[in-house]
Order: C-alpha cells, then structure tokens, then sequence
C-alpha cells in the first residue's frame, strides 16, 4: 500500500505558527471598495461573493459536488476556483489567478487553512484517496482502486486537475501535504500500471524536488515559505502547454 506519513510531532496545526489573522480580519480588508476585484478568490471562500455562472459560493458548492462523483467528473467549472494558482486558466476565463497578496491571506488566516483543507478532502475522495488533515499524509479508501482506474489511471483530464491541487498546495502554504501527495501517487502510478507512466512520475518530481524527505518532515513550514513563487514560475511552462488544468 502506498503510504507517506510525517511524524506526530510534525503537525500541521503546530506547524503554521503565522496563522494569526481572524475570517473577521481578512472580511473587513475585502470587503473596502479598491480590494472588491483585487481579492476575488478570497471573496469566493468566505462566501462574499459566488462563481460568476453557477452563481454558487463555496458553501454551497461544497454541499452541492461533495460525494457526488458524477458531477465531479463532468462539472469544469468549479476546479479553478477550489485551487486558484498564479497563473490564468485556459480553460475557465471565467476564473481569476491567485494574487501573492490573496496567497498571504491563505497563509495567515487559519479559518481560510481549514477551508482549503476541506477541497482537498473533497478531490481526495474523488480519487480514491483519504487525507490526514492533522499531518497531510495519505491512505487508501476503500474504493480506492475503483475511483483510481475512474480517473488517474487513464491519461485525461484529471491528471491536469492533480497538477493544480499540487501547484496550489505549495502557493497557499500546504508544500508538505503535496509533497506526501507526490510520493503516495508515485507509487501508485507503478503499483496500478498507469498509462504514460513514464511522463506522469518524470512531472510528479517536478512538484517534489524542492527538499529532500529529511527536509520535507523536518522544517516543511520553512519549505512552505521558500517555494512559493519559485515552484509557480517553474511550473508556468506547464500552464503555457495545458499542463495544468
């Protein structure tokens, strides 16, 4: 079985130490009239504002695809906004790129932490997949092999989705839990025989080469920090060939 874990002692609520702003603090800075358009994404997690066609904001969002597999799959629009990342979408104009300015906030506000945890579990079932959201480490459900054929295996779309979860894990300050993502998902690429393997594991190093394993498990907050804007310009070529969805 594929397994990643951090040690207790790493946890990711001991280990976020700037998560000092209030939903309270960062409601009041987006809501002045100049931040309205400069915050969008932000807007869009504390359900200030919805997604410009569905009209649904996060929470509702949330209920609405949480568990439902079918929409999951056939839904496009929802992706961008779950996982924004510096760089336009081209294939949802209707999103907006991720600020470093709205990346701080992401950082700092532990409420905002707790949200982008929560659409991480989401896509994690949605492959089969269970996260720790104490430690960020991954495990199997127990439809793991199902969804995994359903989605990963094939060489589609979801493969792109996986690569902006990533992108937007190591922008928003979730670098450990992609790393653990990377080395779970290597494995299994081999275990499950993935289609155009080769290609699939050579760009999952991409995401995981920024610190060895001992640097991943002992000082990822620090990595969390540096690898910022770092990993997106790297990661833009991606984003330039349709890499990332």
């Amino acid at each position: 079985q594929p397994h990643s874990s951090t040690p207790s002692r790493y946890r990711v609520t001991e280990n976020l130490p700037h998560k000092t702003l209030t939903r309270s603090d960062v409601i009041a800075y987006a809501e002045k009239r100049e931040k309205r358009n400069e915050l969008r994404n932000i807007r869009f997690y504390l359900d200030l504002d919805p997604m410009p066609i569905s009209k649904e904001k996060f929470s509702n969002l949330i209920t609405e695809i949480s568990g439902r597999n079918d929409l999951l799959e056939l839904r496009h629009d929802y992706i961008q906004w779950l996982f924004p990342n510096y760089f336009r979408s081209m294939f949802n104009p209707d999103s907006c790129p991720l600020t470093t300015e709205e990346a701080k906030f992401f950082r700092n506000c532990r409420e905002l932490a707790m949200l982008q945890i929560q659409a991480y579990k989401l896509m994690y079932a949605f492959f089969g997949l269970l996260l720790d959201t104490q430690t960020g480490a991954v495990s199997r459900a127990d439809d793991y092999e199902i969804r995994m054929n359903a989605t990963l295996v094939p060489d589609g779309h979801n493969r792109l989705r996986i690569w902006r979860i990533l992108t937007n894990m190591h922008n928003v300050g979730f670098a450990s839990f992609a790393f653990q993502l990377v080395d779970f998902l290597t494995v299994a690429a081999s275990e499950l025989d993935f289609r155009s393997q080769e290609p699939f594991t050579s760009r999952l190093a991409t995401y995981g080469r920024y610190a060895s394993r001992e640097q991943r498990l002992q000082n990822y907050c620090l990595v969390e920090e540096e690898t910022d804007l770092e990993t997106s310009v790297v990661l833009k070529g991606e984003y330039e060939r349709g890499m990332i969805r």
